[in-house]
């Protein structure tokens, strides 16, 4: 059994407080449901001093649905949102992300603003420290240790690249991002608001002075909810993993009648562009072929990147009949 490394734990009460002691420890990790962040730390890929327990606040809970759209609290779990018939009739496709993820035990303790900020994974990053030990660390001559872990090691996904490859894997994020969805963020400077899309930068790492981090958000915000525009149409969510459950996606699809956006292939989701008229024209093939001609997967699984490239093809055809089928055309 890997043990947790020693940390101090804090439980805030309230959000003001939470807020408070979120500028006061700006290194520290923020645990919610904790299914991603406690298997981390026991593999050493985190070892904070501090750790900000939030799952108490009841502010960052529940669904509310009026005439402004949908607000799901970032604490609300995945096991709430699948069980919630609002937004079963309403955003179906978030609903069976919600469903895709891990196992219904899991779902139980998961919340929406985990899954948002999941960190990003690989093959080679998301091993004990013992495994990435094993590849040579920061001593070896050339450095071989996980560049995600160790600044002088390299990417074992792209040996030659300067970044970190590690993929985006949460499922419920790119049906949010073709509803609309915005991110509020709060801090003791203020609240804000930010689109899911633009939460996320092109490097798989924390942030740093010289790149863009894989979280675009400040570091004393806290994810307090989700909000939804009224969804004018349905949504499709698909998914690719080696197993019915518990693994992580090799390839994420989502449609909408706004369009395609793919996941799981690098360090952000990536929305299918010029296929508007397609779109328009029920061409599925058309937009299967542009999909599957934007998408390179890399190596972040051990499943074959040729393989899952070939699948972009087959699993948005089969959202987009999908999509047909539940806007009335049988095709």
């Amino acid at each position: 059994m890997l043990p947790l490394p020693d940390f101090d734990l804090h439980r805030p009460q309230t959000l003001p407080e939470a807020l408070r002691l979120r500028a006061a420890l700006p290194k520290a990790r923020i645990l919610a449901g904790g299914t991603d962040l406690i298997p981390s730390m026991k593999q050493g890929l985190f070892t904070p001093q501090d750790v900000l327990h939030i799952a108490g606040l009841a502010e960052l809970k529940g669904i509310t649905v009026n005439a402004d759209g949908i607000r799901v609290g970032a604490l609300t779990s995945l096991t709430e949102m699948r069980r919630d018939a609002r937004l079963a009739t309403l955003v179906p496709g978030l609903v069976a992300a919600c469903k895709s993820v891990a196992t219904p035990t899991l779902q139980n303790m998961a919340t929406l603003g985990g899954n948002l900020l999941l960190d990003t994974r690989c093959r080679f990053y998301n091993q004990s420290q013992f495994w990435r030990e094993a590849l040579g660390g920061a001593n070896a001559k050339p450095a071989t240790g996980c560049l995600k872990c160790d600044s002088a090691g390299i990417c074992h996904i792209a040996p030659k690249g300067k970044g970190c490859y590690a993929a985006h894997s949460a499922d419920t994020v790119p049906t949010l991002i073709l509803l609309g969805a915005q991110a509020e963020l709060a801090s003791v400077r203020g609240t804000r608001r930010l689109a899911v899309e633009a939460l996320y930068g092109e490097d798989g790492r924390e942030a740093a002075p010289d790149r863009s981090p894989r979280l675009l958000i400040a570091g004393d915000e806290v994810l307090v909810a989700v909000h939804i525009p009224t969804p004018t149409g349905p949504t499709v969510h698909r998914k690719v993993r080696a197993r019915a459950a518990i693994d992580y996606p090799m390839l994420l699809v989502a449609a909408s009648a706004e369009g395609v956006v793919l996941s799981s292939l690098g360090p952000r989701p990536q929305r299918v562009t010029g296929i508007q008229g397609s779109m328009l024209d029920a061409d599925i093939d058309a937009v299967a072929q542009a999909a599957f001609s934007q998408a390179f997967p890399l190596a972040t699984h051990v499943w074959a990147s040729t393989w899952r490239k070939k699948m972009v093809r087959v699993e948005v055809r089969r959202a987009l009949a999908e999509l047909a089928t539940l806007n009335g055309d049988p095709r």
